[in-house]
């Protein structure tokens, strides 16, 4: 079996495990950034942002301090799917809303970290840390 193939059987768990519970599966919107600047001397983006979907299961981190103590913070984790588009660290991600359902209303959270499930190299998923 080869990594896109796993990859693409982590995405399905995914979506069944949210079927499983009743909600359905939980889709989120990955919006990235423009291609970037003109020049060094225009700021503005050459290129609007591009919303990708992504499939996802939601959790929490519990944060302790060095001696192993929890010190009362969580952060707010996300498992997604590595069959689309790459989550980088400062893209944005609308969790539980599908690209088709983005509107002016919907609440983007910015990804802190992303850490690569990738076996031998290839990714077979994403877990994305959200800034508080």
């Amino acid at each position: 079996m080869s990594g896109a193939q796993i990859a693409a059987d982590i995405e399905a768990a995914l979506m069944e495990a949210g079927e499983a519970v009743g909600d359905g599966p939980l889709f989120c919107t990955l919006r990235k950034a423009g291609a970037g600047p003109v020049s060094p001397h225009d700021p503005t983006p050459a290129g609007a942002p591009t919303d990708h979907q992504l499939v996802a299961i939601a959790g929490t981190k519990q944060i302790r301090d060095v001696a192993g103590a929890l010190i009362g913070v969580s952060l707010r984790t996300l498992t997604v799917n590595a069959t689309g588009a790459t989550p980088e660290k400062g893209d944005c991600i609308a969790v539980g809303v599908a690209p088709q359902d983005v509107s002016g209303n919907t609440t983007f959270d910015i990804v802190a970290q992303v850490h690569v499930n990738a076996p031998a190299g290839v990714p077979i998923s994403f877990d994305l840390e959200l800034e508080a």
